[in-house]
């Protein structure tokens, strides 16, 4: 999308120098009626060439505001999508300190007691890969050293 946009304001900007390079210079000499309807015509040509290179530019600052409202749904989407997820685990969502935590009461290893425990969406799933990660060696270990 940024190179749509990109390449949509490189067009604005080559109408707009050709628009303004069009313009025919000013001459104090009277002119003739030919020359005269010349330059009118050149004018509106320049004009139209202005016109053109305005409606493309209002164009790209449309495709600009569409894409940035897309962006914002797909995020609005996934955000959702981790709070189902996470509820579903048990967390709730809270801010903290204008951050969106995921918090749930834990017992603690070695104690009766709960405690709240809160984390990022991102450090839940690196935690959970982690554990992942070290449940497979302790069953690859154990696989691979069968005669022990």
């Amino acid at each position: 999308m940024k190179h749509l946009n990109l390449l949509l304001a490189s067009l604005c900007f080559g109408a707009l120098t050709q628009a303004i390079a069009a313009e025919p210079p000013v001459a104090p000499a009277p002119q003739s009626t030919d020359a005269v309807a010349a330059a009118t015509a050149a004018a509106a040509s320049a004009d139209s060439a202005k016109n053109a290179a305005d409606a493309a530019a209002a164009e790209a600052d449309k495709a600009k505001v569409a894409a940035d409202a897309a962006a914002k749904e797909a995020e609005a989407s996934k955000a959702e999508a981790e709070k189902k997820v996470m509820h579903a685990r048990g967390y709730k969502q809270v801010m903290q300190k204008g951050q969106v935590m995921y918090c749930r009461r834990e017992t603690m290893l070695g104690s009766n007691f709960d405690r709240e425990v809160c984390n990022s969406f991102d450090n839940i799933q690196l935690q959970e890969k982690y554990a992942q990660d070290a449940v497979r060696q302790m069953h690859g270990g154990a696989a691979s050293t069968p005669g022990k």
